[in-house]
C-alpha cells in the first residue's frame, strides 16, 4: 500500500559518525574485551530519524550539523549515494563530527558513548530563513535532545507560532526547561525515560500510571509514548494507557531502533494515524530494524515493512 500523501516531516537534529565494535560480551569497568568484527556508520538520533522517514517513502526535511573532517565529508557521501536530501545540513569550517563508539553484544544489548562536538555547536543564527520555511510548511516537527536546549526550544515555538505538531524524542535524558511542556504535543521516551522524568519505574505498561496523572495528558495537550523494548510500547493519551503489544524476532543489534520507532510514529502521525495506531506501526518498524547491524544500515524500507508483515 502507497503511504497516504502529506506535508513533509520537519527534522532538526543530530548527525553522529558511528564506530561500531562487536564483542563476546559488553565490558565491565576496566575490562578489555576483544571482539572479532569492527564497522562505521552514519548515524545520530535526528538524521537516524530522517533517514528511517525517508525509507518509509515519506517526503523529509532534515536539518543538521557536521564538521569540514574526514566524517562529514563521508557523512555528505555516504547521504548523497543513498539520494537522502542535503540542502539543510551545514558544513561548519573548523568543527569536529560528532563521533559515538557502540559496543555490542551477541545479544543484540549495546552500550554507548559519545563526544557531541558540531551537534552542540549549533547556533541560534543558525536557524535562517529557510529552517523557518520549512518548519511553517510541514506536517510535524520533530527534535531530540542532541541538540542545544535553546535551538530545540525555538523550533519547537517557531512549529506552535506555525500551528504544526511537534514531537520530542526526549533523549537522551536530562532535566529540560520548562517551557517545553507547553511546546510538544508528542513525547516519546524509552522506560529509562519514562521512569527519569517521573520518577517511577517503567517495565510495563501498567507502570505508566504516574504518565496517565500528568496534566497535559489529562487536559489532551500532550501525548506519550513509552517504548518497552521487547515488550513492545504503551500510548498514554486522554483515552488511558494503550498497551502496543511486543513482536517476537530474532535480534541482532538494538542500535538505532529507539530512532526507527520515532520516526515511523512521525510518519504514522503525519499520514493521519491516531497515536495508538502510529505507535503499532512505529513498532513494527522497530522491531524490523534490529534484524541487522548497525544504526542506519538497520532502518528498514516501506517495501522490507510490507514483506515482513506478511511472512
Amino acid at each position: 500500500m502507497a503511504p497516504a500523501a502529506h506535508k513533509p516531516v520537519c527534522i532538526v537534529g543530530s548527525i553522529v559518525y558511528d564506530l561500531v565494535m562487536s564483542l563476546p560480551h559488553l565490558p565491565g569497568e576496566g575490562e578489555t574485551v576483544l571482539g572479532d568484527k569492527f564497522s562505521t556508520f552514519i548515524g545520530g538520533k535526528g538524521l537516524n530519524q530522517a533517514m528511517q522517514i525517508f525509507r518509509l517513502d515519506s517526503p523529509i526535511t532534515f536539518w543538521g550539523r557536521a564538521g569540514d573532517d574526514k566524517f562529514g565529508r563521508e557523512v555528505i557521501e555516504v547521504l548523497k549515494a543513498q539520494g537522502f536530501p542535503l540542502d539543510g545540513i551545514h558544513i561548519a569550517p573548523g568543527d569536529q563530527t560528532a563521533v559515538g563508539m557502540i559496543y555490542v553484544a551477541p545479544d543484540g544489548r549495546n552500550m554507548i558513548g559519545g563526544v557531541p562536538t558540531a551537534n552542540m555547536n549549533f547556533k541560534l543564527e543558525e536557524i535562517g530563513d529557510d529552517l523557518r520555511e520549512a518548519i511553517r510548511d510541514s506536517s510535524i516537527v520533530s527534535v531530540q535532545l542532541e541538540l542545544p536546549d535553546d535551538v530545540n526550544e525555538t523550533v519547537l515555538k517557531l512549529a506552535r507560532d506555525a500551528g504544526v505538531p511537534t514531537l520530542l524524542n526526549a533523549a537522551p535524558y536530562h532535566e529540560l526547561p520548562g517551557s517545553f511542556i507547553d511546546l510538544v504535543d508528542y513525547w516519546v521516551v524509552n522506560e529509562i525515560e519514562a521512569g527519569q522524568f517521573f520518577d517511577c519505574d517503567v517495565l510495563t505498561a501498567d507502570d505508566c500510571l504516574p504518565i496517565a496523572g500528568h496534566p497535559q495528558v489529562l487536559d489532551e495537550s500532550q501525548v506519550w509514548v513509552v517504548t518497552l523494548g521487547d515488550r513492545g510500547a504503551a500510548v498514554i493519551d486522554k483515552n488511558g494507557i494503550s498497551p502496543v503489544p511486543g513482536i517476537e524476532v530474532d535480534a541482532v543489534d538494538s542500535t538505532g531502533a529507539g530512532d526507527s520507532f520515532t520516526g515511523g510514529f512521525a510518519v504514522g502521525i503525519a499520514e493521519g494515524m491516531t497515536p495508538v495506531d502510529a505507535a503499532g506501526f512505529a513498532n513494527r518498524v522497530a522491531v524490523q530494524s534490529v534484524t541487522k547491524l548497525g544504526g542506519m544500515s538497520g532502518l528498514p524500507t516501506r517495501s522490507e515493512l510490507q514483506i515482513a508483515r506478511r511472512n
